[in-house]
């Protein structure tokens, strides 16, 4: 996957050794770096083979996975991942991000090279030769499949995504490639895999499956992520966008928690507070006070905010700014 385990970044914080603090950040970023290769996933071939037995989509590539206990690929998230890889010098695996077909050592994983048993998750541990992660690529292939990057590779977001940072993964990948494309090599170049090809043939798959995306950002109605604004004295008419989820039911990866938190409730406002939770997730800010009511108002069905605070979230109601 292109991983060094002395990139660049490494070297130029070491060349400024001399303090305590100078010399514990290299060791920190050190151990940082050594994350990478463990963070590499593929669906496993036992996984790939009964799909009804698990939750998780379909990938063509690889992922790199938060870690933890975040064992999938979620979408927001990537962006920061595509940034930390090309900034710690990891260029294979930045360009494997941009081919229009699946990289050949993204399916040369066999059984005998997976685990005899798949982990929990239904996730299987690359091998360091075969663990090149494609996580905009993934992306996109779910922009095509659904009409949107969901909030992670599971099933049960597809009801909901995340701060739409998409565009800006792949125009990161296009910022590598033209930083990058005098030193490609000329017999790169003449084999046709020099950069400006690349990002000719990222541009060519990724623009019409933007666009999709960019459509699904701006339905309008009841349901939609698109507000049309009236104008007023001191603004014109506008069409803004919000986080909002049509979902009845407590989200699937925090059932206990969104079922506490409803407890004692009406169907209706039970209904209305797994909504508004759901949205607040597909901001990636769950959950934050800017998506609650103040201090003091009343939650649904008259209960008190400082005691019960997730009950006054009205995530569908307020125009983030990051929109």
């Amino acid at each position: 996957m292109g991983f060094r385990a002395q990139p660049g970044i490494r070297a130029c914080i070491k060349g400024l050794a001399g303090g305590r603090q100078l010399r514990s950040l290299t060791l920190t970023l050190t151990l940082t770096l050594q994350m990478w290769p463990r963070l590499g996933r593929r669906l496993s071939a036992a996984a790939a083979a009964t799909p009804e037995r698990h939750t998780m989509l379909p990938m063509a590539h690889g992922v790199i996975v938060p870690g933890g206990r975040f064992r999938e690929a979620y979408y927001w998230d990537s962006y920061w991942v595509v940034l930390g890889l090309l900034s710690v010098g990891m260029f294979e695996t930045a360009r494997g991000l941009t081919e229009v077909q699946p990289p050949a050592h993204c399916h040369r994983a066999t059984a005998a090279a997976l685990p005899a048993t798949p982990c929990p998750s239904m996730l299987a541990l690359c091998p360091r030769s075969h663990r090149r992660a494609c996580p905009s690529q993934n992306l996109l292939q779910c922009v095509g499949r659904h009409g949107f990057a969901p909030n992670g590779l599971r099933r049960y977001y597809l009801n909901r995504s995340q701060p739409p940072l998409l565009p800006q993964m792949v125009a990161a990948l296009l910022t590598h490639l033209d930083a990058h494309r005098e030193g490609a090599s000329a017999a790169a170049a003449e084999a046709g895999a020099g950069t400006e090809a690349a990002a000719a043939a990222l541009l060519r798959m990724a623009l019409p499956l933007l666009d999709t995306e960019y459509g699904w950002w701006m339905r309008g109605g009841e349901a939609g992520h698109a507000v049309r604004l009236a104008a007023a004295a001191h603004w014109p008419e506008a069409t803004l966008n919000r986080y909002v989820v049509a979902a009845a039911t407590p989200r699937p990866e925090s059932w206990r928690e969104d079922t506490a938190s409803v407890a004692g409730l009406g169907e209706a406002a039970r209904r209305q507070v797994w909504a508004e939770l759901a949205s607040c997730a597909e901001s990636g800010w769950d959950f934050s006070s800017r998506f609650l009511a103040a201090d003091g108002a009343k939650t649904v069905e008259g209960g008190s905010s400082e005691a019960e605070p997730l009950r006054t979230i009205r995530t569908s109601a307020v125009i983030p700014v990051e929109l």
